[in-house]
């Protein structure tokens, strides 16, 4: 199969929302693959678009396929020889062809299909859109009280300067997905907890959505189509839950949280979860809304630098990106 005739799909959404679970399913079918997180595609739409490749140009792409997120490069475990000389053999002449090559190594499935997931590629939205014209989007949701649970209880080690900022996350990010959704034909919703509780009915829309069958398998096999986090400790703790059983016990977390961080969330959130079936019952007194936002504006401040300046560093030249992420 020729690589400009697979059909991309991105999985876009916030960490600790199911990415990775949603993936799993996805790969178990016979006609897709379900790559690990990686971002490399992003420095290589940016810095490598062009024509004539040589074997020098193929060589330099493949030596930045992992100067970011280089953690993953373990969890692909790929062979970079194998891939230089896969592209000198196949000699691909547009950046979609060279990435899907290498896309493909992956796996040795003769696939149609390719799913890739980042929560970074919400902030390159135009990059992707302008990459692949006619690519579909999954947008995975997750109520805002549990993914927030889900990060406080990972093993993250998150410090509490960062709590504000991850109250807010949610609301921000939501407005974003809503936006693309509305403005994008080839997108469609999915939550998480549709993922747990109705998998057989939830995989059939996706897979309707995808125009290919469903397959039990994608449900009875899930575990066997993870990424392989063993070798890396610190992906191995972050997503050791998504070998969880698929049951309701990883949803409805709000009893546990604090009432600071329900206040927080509800405000913040509860305007936008409410249209997902995010249901809450907090009351907040005039007082509440005050400090709340007092205590918040800085984090939003923050967020929205953190991501603009992280978006920008991926367009700074490829060598000063070499020093910067050592």
């Amino acid at each position: 199969m020729k690589n400009d005739s697979v059909q991309h799909v991105f999985i876009f959404s916030l960490n600790r929302s199911g990415s990775t679970l949603l993936s799993s399913f996805l790969n178990g079918h016979t006609e897709i693959i379900g790559l690990p997180e990686s971002s490399f595609i992003l420095n290589l739409a940016i810095h490598f678009n062009k024509t004539n490749y040589t074997e020098i140009d193929y060589q330099e792409i493949v030596n930045s396929l992992w100067i970011r997120m280089s953690d993953f490069k373990n969890v692909w475990n790929l062979s970079e020889n194998q891939i230089i000389q896969k592209l000198i053999t196949e000699k691909p002449q547009s950046i979609q062809e060279i990435i899907t090559c290498v896309q493909k190594s992956f796996s040795e499935k003769q696939a149609r299909i390719i799913i890739d997931k980042n929560p970074l590629y919400n902030h390159f939205n135009s990059t992707i859109n302008k990459l692949y014209s006619d690519h579909k989007k999954i947008i995975l949701v997750r109520d805002y009280r549990d993914r927030f649970h889900s990060l406080i209880n990972s093993k993250l080690n998150i410090p509490q300067w960062k709590i504000a900022f991850l109250r807010v996350s949610w609301m921000v990010q939501m407005k974003k997905y809503i936006a693309l959704y509305k403005n994008d034909k080839a997108s469609l919703f999915i939550k998480f907890e549709d993922l747990i509780l109705n998998s057989h009915e939830t995989m059939w829309k996706i897979c309707d959505f995808l125009e290919v069958p469903f397959e039990e398998n994608m449900l009875t096999s899930r575990n066997q189509n993870l990424p392989d986090f063993s070798k890396v400790e610190n992906l191995r703790s972050i997503h050791e839950s998504s070998r969880n059983e698929l049951d309701s016990a990883q949803i409805n977390k709000a009893n546990l949280l604090k009432v600071s961080d329900l206040k927080a969330l509800h405000f913040y959130c509860y305007q936008i979860g409410k249209d997902f079936g995010y249901e809450s019952d907090i009351t907040l007194t005039w007082l509440d809304k005050i400090i709340i936002q007092m205590v918040h504006f800085p984090a939003l401040f923050f967020y929205r630098i953190s991501f603009a300046t992280k978006k920008l560093s991926y367009y700074l030249p490829i060598p000063i990106q070499r020093i910067l992420v050592r």
